[in-house]
């Protein structure tokens, strides 16, 4: 599969940022009960984005470990 299409490490750095970013949102908007302001989404970004890089990165490394040829290798001792 990592010949064709999306890897591994590109959906689960999407999926991991996207979650990420979501629940942060969710978490900040719930806590200020529909009183947003400017100030409000602006602290609310400087919180969204490095947590969503960061997870999204991480996810992004690990998908690469799934994605490896080293580790296809390994696996495929196995299944025989």
């Amino acid at each position: 599969m990592a010949e064709k299409g999306i890897t591994y490490a590109a959906k689960l750095g999407g999926m991991a940022g996207c979650l990420t970013v979501f629940l942060c949102c969710a978490n900040i908007f719930i806590r200020v009960k529909g009183e947003a302001d400017l100030s409000t989404l602006i602290y609310t970004l400087t919180i969204i984005v490095p947590a969503g890089l960061i997870v999204g990165y991480l996810a992004y490394r690990v998908g690469k470990i799934f994605d490896s040829t080293k580790k296809k290798k390994k696996l495929n001792k196995f299944t025989k």
